[in-house]
């Protein structure tokens, strides 16, 4: 419905919003203070090991990995 006439989506970034070191970092503070109280919930799509790195690069590359993807230490 949109193609027709030339529309498209675009996702915003950081630097449509933030344009000194001092926002970033107020910004930065600000949401991992909500993510430290539970009023910003981060799902880690998938965990690998460390020794697993080149498995995780794989994924990325091959668009496998459709969310957050993070190292555990502990797995």
């Amino acid at each position: 419905m949109i193609q027709p006439k030339g529309l498209y989506f675009t996702r915003p970034s950081m630097g449509q919003y933030l344009s000194t070191n001092a926002e970033i970092k107020e910004a930065s503070n600000i949401l991992f203070e909500k993510i430290k109280t539970g009023k910003v919930k981060v799902k880690i799509f998938k965990k690998y090991q460390l020794e697993d790195a080149v498995q995780a690069h794989t994924d990325l590359e091959n668009r496998k990995i459709i969310g957050p993807a993070i190292f555990d230490p502990t797995k």
